[in-house]
């Protein structure tokens, strides 16, 4: 989830507490489908560091009182409306974003789920900063960094424009060394984290499956998923 910060309201903030990942994870098929996210790099990425900023009670359904009080803090105590752009055809993404909308609507956020097609969502919604700015919509250079801002085709949904996340995701492209690059990572991921522009609330898992005559398999680190461009199959005998 994202929130876009040129509309004026966030969907969740770090420390809010009240959108309830556990909620989210259950519309993905329960425990199974993977660990409740507190940061944006998952895992199987160098700079991963477990942590997590915005905590939603011991059971992960969310910390009302806790919320309240962000809100209060932030001049809304009785709460906001703002959008969630769904891709339908997605059930399980649609079903978490009914979830959030569920959640959130306990502290007074009022959160529409705007359902589009996959085919749609890049191209003609939630990848268009102009139709993000008239209408609202609630890997780390192309969804982070300023200059990855496009017109069409926009992956930086949050329009992030941050100097210092800029100059470390740049940085971090410079550095030849693996350790030290991870470090860098690491803090481009918790400097998102405490931007409140992104809102991740599932490591996902899944079950991957292939026949006995495939040959080059290879698993992508960055979609956790098979390389399909090395993969290859026995020639029939």
């Amino acid at each position: 989830m994202v929130s876009n910060a040129r509309i004026g309201a966030s969907a969740a903030a770090p420390g809010s507490g009240g959108s309830g990942a556990a909620a989210l994870r259950d519309a993905y098929g329960g425990v199974p489908a993977g660990d409740i996210a507190g940061t944006v790099l998952p895992p199987t990425l160098d700079g991963h560091q477990p942590t997590d900023l915005c905590p939603g009670g011991p059971d992960h359904r969310g910390d009302v009182d806790r919320a309240r009080a962000e809100l209060a803090a932030a001049g809304r105590p009785d709460g906001f409306r703002t959008r969630i752009a769904a891709r339908v055809d997605r059930l399980k993404e649609y079903a978490a974003a009914e979830a959030l909308s569920a959640s959130l609507a306990r502290v007074g956020i009022e959160a529409e789920v705007v359902p589009f097609q996959s085919g749609d969502y890049f191209e003609k919604y939630a990848g268009v900063p102009e139709y993000v700015h008239k209408h609202g919509f609630g890997f780390l250079d192309q969804i982070a960094h300023g200059r990855s801002i496009k017109a069409v085709g926009n992956h930086n949904f949050a329009e992030l424009d941050l100097p210092e996340v800029n100059a470390l995701l740049e940085a971090g492209a410079r550095e030849s060394d693996p350790g030290l690059r991870a470090k860098i990572w690491a803090q481009v991921d918790r400097r998102l984290m405490e931007s409140a522009g992104l809102c991740p609330y599932l490591h996902a898992r899944s079950l991957l499956h292939r026949g006995p005559r495939a040959t080059d398999v290879q698993i992508s680190g960055a979609y956790g998923m098979y390389d399909y461009a090395a993969l290859g199959a026995v020639a029939d005998s």
